[in-house]
Protein backbone atom coordinates (compact mmCIF):
# COMPACT_ATOMS: atom_id res chain seq x y z
CA UNK A 1 0.00 0.00 0.00
CA UNK A 2 2.81 2.40 0.86
CA UNK A 3 4.51 1.70 -2.49
CA UNK A 4 1.40 2.73 -4.42
CA UNK A 5 0.98 5.91 -2.39
CA UNK A 6 4.62 6.89 -2.88
CA UNK A 7 4.56 6.08 -6.59
CA UNK A 8 1.43 8.18 -7.00
CA UNK A 9 2.90 11.14 -5.09
CA UNK A 10 6.14 11.02 -7.09
CA UNK A 11 4.54 10.43 -10.50
CA UNK A 12 5.87 12.82 -13.12
CA UNK A 13 8.77 14.14 -11.04
CA UNK A 14 11.94 13.94 -13.11
CA UNK A 15 14.13 13.46 -10.05
CA UNK A 16 11.93 10.79 -8.40
CA UNK A 17 13.90 8.06 -6.63
CA UNK A 18 13.84 4.43 -7.68
CA UNK A 19 10.95 2.61 -5.96
CA UNK A 20 11.00 -1.11 -5.26
CA UNK A 21 7.88 -2.81 -3.89
CA UNK A 22 7.49 -5.93 -1.77
CA UNK A 23 4.36 -7.57 -0.39
CA UNK A 24 5.00 -9.47 2.81
CA UNK A 25 3.73 -10.08 6.30
CA UNK A 26 0.33 -11.09 4.97
CA UNK A 27 -2.05 -12.37 7.60
CA UNK A 28 0.20 -10.99 10.32
CA UNK A 29 3.10 -13.29 9.41
CA UNK A 30 6.50 -12.00 10.43
CA UNK A 31 9.02 -11.11 7.73
CA UNK A 32 12.12 -13.20 8.35
CA UNK A 33 15.67 -11.83 8.47
CA UNK A 34 16.40 -13.82 5.29
CA UNK A 35 13.57 -12.01 3.52
CA UNK A 36 14.99 -8.64 4.62
CA UNK A 37 18.40 -9.66 3.27
CA UNK A 38 16.77 -10.70 -0.02
CA UNK A 39 14.93 -7.36 -0.20
CA UNK A 40 18.23 -5.52 0.32
CA UNK A 41 19.85 -7.62 -2.43
CA UNK A 42 17.00 -6.89 -4.86
CA UNK A 43 17.13 -3.15 -4.09
CA UNK A 44 20.92 -3.06 -4.51
CA UNK A 45 20.63 -4.88 -7.84
CA UNK A 46 17.90 -2.47 -9.01
CA UNK A 47 20.05 0.54 -8.11
CA UNK A 48 23.04 -0.88 -10.03
CA UNK A 49 20.86 -1.58 -13.08
CA UNK A 50 18.90 1.67 -12.74
CA UNK A 51 15.66 -0.23 -13.34
CA UNK A 52 12.65 -0.71 -11.12
CA UNK A 53 11.81 -4.42 -10.79
CA UNK A 54 8.18 -5.53 -10.57
CA UNK A 55 6.70 -5.81 -7.04
CA UNK A 56 7.54 -9.09 -5.35
CA UNK A 57 5.50 -11.31 -3.08
CA UNK A 58 7.42 -12.71 -0.13
CA UNK A 59 6.50 -16.36 0.39
CA UNK A 60 8.23 -19.14 2.25
CA UNK A 61 8.75 -22.35 0.27
CA UNK A 62 5.85 -23.94 2.16
CA UNK A 63 3.56 -21.00 1.45
CA UNK A 64 4.50 -21.10 -2.22
CA UNK A 65 3.71 -24.84 -2.42
CA UNK A 66 0.36 -24.21 -0.72
CA UNK A 67 -0.42 -21.32 -3.08
CA UNK A 68 0.34 -23.50 -6.11
CA UNK A 69 -1.95 -26.23 -4.76
CA UNK A 70 -4.75 -23.69 -4.30
CA UNK A 71 -4.21 -22.36 -7.82
CA UNK A 72 -4.45 -25.91 -9.20
CA UNK A 73 -7.71 -26.52 -7.30
CA UNK A 74 -9.10 -23.20 -8.56
CA UNK A 75 -8.15 -24.10 -12.14
CA UNK A 76 -9.95 -27.46 -11.89
CA UNK A 77 -13.02 -25.81 -10.39
CA UNK A 78 -13.05 -23.07 -13.04
CA UNK A 79 -12.86 -25.72 -15.79
CA UNK A 80 -15.59 -27.80 -14.13
CA UNK A 81 -17.89 -24.80 -13.79
CA UNK A 82 -17.20 -23.81 -17.39
CA UNK A 83 -18.31 -27.24 -18.60
CA UNK A 84 -21.63 -27.01 -16.76
CA UNK A 85 -22.49 -23.57 -18.14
Amino acid sequence: MLHTELASALYGHADAPLLVGFVGGLGGRDISPQEFFEMARVVEDAVHRGETPPPRLLYTQGELREMRKLQAVARVERNRLGEGA
